[in-house]
C-alpha cells in the first residue's frame, strides 16, 4: 500500500531514524523554510520561465500536505 506524500508521514517515521519529536519537527520546519522559497532559488540559478511554470505543480502549500496538529509543532 502506497501512502500519500505528506509531512505527517515523514514525521511519523522519525523513530525509524532515531529522531525525537522535537528534532524531527525542527528538521521538517527548516527544510520547509527553504522549500517555500523554491521560485526564488530557481530564478537565482537562471531557470527559464517555462521551467518554473512546469515545476509549480511539484511544490504544494504546507496546508495541503500536513495536518493542523503537525503545523502547530513546526512553529
Amino acid at each position: 500500500m502506497v501512502r500519500p506524500a505528506r509531512l505527517d508521514n515523514a514525521f511519523a517515521g522519525r523513530e525509524m531514524v532515531s529522531l525525537s519529536e522535537k528534532e524531527a519537527a525542527r528538521l521538517i520546519a527548516s527544510v520547509w523554510v527553504k522549500l517555500r522559497e523554491w521560485r526564488v532559488y530557481f530564478e537565482e540559478f537562471g531557470a527559464s520561465s517555462q521551467s518554473i511554470d512546469q515545476a509549480i505543480k511539484a511544490f504544494r502549500h504546507v496546508d495541503d500536505i500536513s495536518t493542523p496538529a503537525l503545523r502547530a509543532k513546526l512553529s
